[in-house]
């Protein structure tokens, strides 16, 4: 016969329901990270967590939600509080998967990342995308800017060593954020990909991907060349800053987990349809000239880690 369920015993069976990851797209932002979870998705041995990045291994508090003066740190606070049993459900929707993946960009960046990944998935694998530093930099002020972030002219804020550019510049300097991540992980944890290798041919840096996670290779993929999150700026700023106000994590934390998926849905939508395509000016070559020599040894370094020839990084 068979004992009673003990409450150690349920804790078990439970854990062992719970769906993680097994390949984590871990950034950097603004590097291509939206396009291969788009792939990704379509394979069908592979599942992409609902939310794109859920911000789950991650315990700073984002500097909307910190109020004052908008200093370096990511956006948003991340959502490691709302407990493993709503990380999990974020891969319960295809059930026929045989690997699990998200793709958080505030990972390569955030301080205690690396620790927190190892201590709960420390067979994990682990990808990384990088783009041109200066690029990556400036593209990720104009998604700020397309944010509602009240910023001042790209070249003023350098000017006046705007806060917000330690940022964007701690992002860039890759070396020093790969190197947390050695810490904790073997190299051949990892695998790096450019986004100049996934545009320029999408079907051999697919099947690398598909081979560096373990599923099958050779997989037909659709909308190849179709652009994939393209910055948009709001039609109406007001309205993009009240959208975000009302959805910072100081104000949804207070609320069910149904609750917070509903204002997610429906920021999105909301934002979504109060958006444009939006083409940002061109850097300045004497601004593109100061900014490369911060980021050569960057560069130097993502040559090394993926064998490629980036000597086009290092041109002004």
């Amino acid at each position: 016969m068979v004992g009673p369920c003990t409450v150690e015993d349920a804790a078990i069976d439970e854990n062992r329901m719970m769906r993680k990851p097994d390949f984590i797209i871990a950034g950097a932002p603004k590097c291509g990270t939206t396009a291969l979870c788009e792939f990704l998705d379509q394979h069908p041995q592979v599942c992409i967590s609902k939310v794109k990045e859920p911000r789950f291994f991650i315990a700073e508090i984002g500097v909307l939600d910190a109020g004052g003066p908008l200093g370096p740190g990511p956006l948003r606070s991340g959502t490691f509080d709302r407990g493993w049993a709503w990380y999990s459900s974020q891969f319960d929707h295809k059930p026929m998967a045989t690997s699990f993946g998200e793709a958080t960009t505030q990972y390569i960046s955030s301080m205690g990342t690396p620790q927190m990944i190892h201590e709960h998935l420390p067979g994990v694998r682990l990808i990384f995308m990088y783009r041109d530093p200066v690029d990556r930099l400036y593209s990720h002020y104009w998604q700020d800017r397309r944010a509602g972030l009240d910023l001042p002219d790209f070249a003023v804020a350098l000017d006046q060593k705007h806060p917000r550019l330690d940022h964007y510049f701690n992002i860039s300097h890759y070396r020093r954020n790969i190197e947390r991540f050695l810490e904790f992980f073997g190299a051949n944890q990892m695998l790096h990909v450019t986004i100049d290798q996934l545009k320029s041919d999408v079907r051999a840096t697919f099947d690398l991907v598909c081979e560096f996670i373990g599923v099958g290779q050779g997989f037909s993929l659709s909308d190849t060349n179709r652009t994939v999150n393209q910055q948009r700026s709001p039609r109406s700023v007001r309205l993009q800053r009240l959208i975000t106000g009302m959805t910072r994590s100081t104000i949804t934390n207070r609320l069910s987990p149904g609750i917070r998926d509903i204002l997610r849905w429906t920021r999105s939508k909301v934002m979504r349809a109060n958006q444009v395509p939006m083409n940002y000016p061109e850097l300045s070559k004497d601004i593109r000239i100061l900014l490369l020599e911060q980021f050569r040894a960057d560069v130097d370094y993502v040559e090394a880690l993926t064998c490629q020839d980036l000597s086009h990084w290092k041109l002004p």
